[in-house]
């Protein structure tokens, strides 16, 4: 269960439930929370993964508001393209701090090399640079 986001008490335990969604009640302060509260989700209406997909689509494909807004509503979400612009505004900056985290450095190996794949490497370099090119 997560810990008590408001005095980062121990004690929590369920709750209930307030429209599908799990409340937890922290036994020293006596407040209520979500699995949402403390996070930056907190306070929005739709679950996170609508709103990261919606962020995704603007950013990834360039897509406007607008274009979002329609995909979001053929898949049943309703939601206003000034919605979907304030969660880009939002969550962009989040979303490409965590990305950042999570990349690979560049000079950095992604899988072990072994001699034999050194080998196969340095085979295709050299077959590239002698090969005749075509123009």
């Amino acid at each position: 269960m997560p810990p008590c986001p408001r005095c980062a008490g121990g004690e929590v335990k369920k709750d209930g439930r307030d429209d599908a969604t799990q409340q937890y009640r922290c036994r020293p302060c006596r407040r209520t929370c979500i699995a949402r509260t403390g996070t930056p989700f907190a306070g929005h209406r739709w679950p996170p993964e609508v709103i990261v997909t919606a962020v995704r689509w603007s950013l990834r494909l360039g897509l406007s508001a607008a274009d979002v807004r329609d995909l979001l509503a053929e898949r049943g979400v309703d939601v206003s393209a000034r919605t979907v612009l304030h969660w880009v505004q939002k969550f962009a900056p989040l979303l490409a701090r965590a990305g950042r985290r999570a990349a690979t450095r560049p000079g950095t190996l992604c899988w072990p090399f072994t001699p034999s794949a050194m080998i196969f490497w340095q085979s295709l370099r050299t077959s590239a640079k002698n090969s005749p090119r075509i123009e």
